[in-house]
């Protein structure tokens, strides 16, 4: 909520956002104040905005009730720990893990055969807890300071800025919805919801998603930007690369110039790795080195939303934004510090998405009062046990789109009349 429009038309342009996408401004001191106690409004303060929140483009509601608690729970957390963005220990391990990963990096490039496992792995802990957390602004209260972090999933994981308008934009506000980008990376070869209609290449990609899943940070690495910068328009799908961001040609020609560097980052990594291990040699270091990358990458993330429960459609009861985030997530094992520190608290990914900004080392210590709100509210709070389970939900969703759906029904109706 802001007190002053022309504040507001800023932040709205920084972000590529249009002027009708932002709810109705209340003309009171309500943004001014959370600003200073590091808050969003108190219950009943938004109520004003809750009323017309719906005329933004995902069409639901923010700042309900469970929303609200969940964001007095964060700011009752930041007064007791005195810390709001990343904590110092793991800030610590961090510039330690920076450290490493150079080093590791260079015993990669002189041949190091241990170093081909451990650079992705290094790499996944950084682009997890840092470049992620940059992202959304959760390292530090100093932009900069989020801005380099950001970049720490370079060139093994991703590109910041591509990331942004892919993940911190799309993905955030339009989870498991249409206009979410990542719903969308495994076409033609693999559909991962029922927006994209069955044809008969999906029959066996059950098997071809083991095919595609080696190439996945290369493909948000060097494909992605290539397409954007480029304007490249599938052959198969008819479409533009995440055609379903709003702004998308405003984007990429105020960005194109950070976009190349970026890739070229990427290129020049790989072209170092081909001139001191021989072409053949060098090919084949990489390739292992973004298969494994891949590998965390995927196993980390995809079932926290790519499963057949959280597809939450329209239709459904949740037209809170919040309990939609709650909804289209899973979880394990929230307790847990190291699946904390490994996944960057993705094993949290229901609260991460409530509360985007706050920073993955704090959410341990919220989950369980945020798992009383759900309860409170009537919020599902989807949970498996391991991360086996975790990942064999994103395979059985993948198994289940392989299936015509009109097929399905018909073979339903025929064994209900028999």
């Amino acid at each position: 909520i802001f007190a002053d429009r022309a504040k507001l038309m800023k932040i709205l342009a920084r972000f590529e956002i249009g002027d009708e996408a932002a709810p109705e401004v209340v003309a009171d001191d309500i943004w001014a104040e959370a600003v200073s106690a590091g808050r969003g409004p108190r219950p009943g303060e938004a109520s004003a905005v809750e009323v017309k929140s719906k005329a933004n483009p995902t069409g639901l509601v923010f700042y309900d009730a469970f929303h609200e608690d969940v964001k007095e729970l964060v700011t009752s957390h930041y007064q007791k720990s005195g810390c709001k963005k990343m904590k110092t220990w793991v800030g610590c391990f961090m510039v330690l893990l920076v450290c490493a990963e150079v080093y590791v990096a260079y015993m990669f490039l002189k041949g190091s055969t241990i170093a081909v496992f451990l650079l992705p792995t290094i790499g996944w802990l950084l682009c997890s807890n840092l470049a992620h957390d940059g992202s959304h602004f959760a390292v530090s209260e100093r932009p900069w300071i989020n801005m380099l972090a950001s970049y720490a999933g370079m060139p093994l994981f991703f590109n910041a800025t591509c990331w942004h308008i892919q993940h911190v934009v799309q993905h955030h506000i339009y989870t498991n919805d249409e206009n979410d980008v990542d719903l969308y990376h495994f076409l033609p070869v693999c559909r991962t919801s029922r927006f994209t209609k069955w044809a008969s290449q999906y029959h066996f990609q059950w098997l071809a998603i083991f095919f595609v899943l080696p190439t996945s940070v290369g493909h948000l690495s060097y494909i992605v930007p290539l397409d954007l910068l480029t304007k490249q328009v599938d052959l198969i799908t008819g479409k533009r690369r995440y055609s379903e961001c709003q702004n998308l040609e405003d984007f990429v020609a105020r960005n194109s110039l950070q976009m190349a560097a970026e890739l070229s980052s990427g290129l020049i990594f790989f072209f170092f790795n081909v001139y001191f291990q021989g072409y053949g040699e060098g090919l084949r270091r990489m390739f292992m080195v973004y298969s494994i990358a891949s590998f965390w990458f995927i196993v980390i993330t995809q079932g926290a939303h790519l499963q057949q429960e959280c597809m939450v459609g329209k239709e459904d009861k949740y037209q809170s934004w919040a309990k939609r985030q709650s909804a289209t997530s899973v979880n394990f094992r929230p307790d847990s510090y190291f699946w904390q520190l490994f996944t960057g608290a993705l094993n949290m990914q229901s609260l991460h998405h409530v509360v985007p900004c706050v920073g993955s080392s704090q959410l341990i210590d919220i989950y369980p009062e945020y798992k009383e709100l759900c309860t409170k509210h009537g919020v599902p709070l989807k949970e498996v046990k391991s991360l086996l389970e975790f990942f064999k939900g994103f395979l059985g969703w993948i198994r289940e789109l392989a299936h015509n759906e009109d097929e399905a029904q018909q073979r339903q109706l025929q064994h209900e009349r028999y």
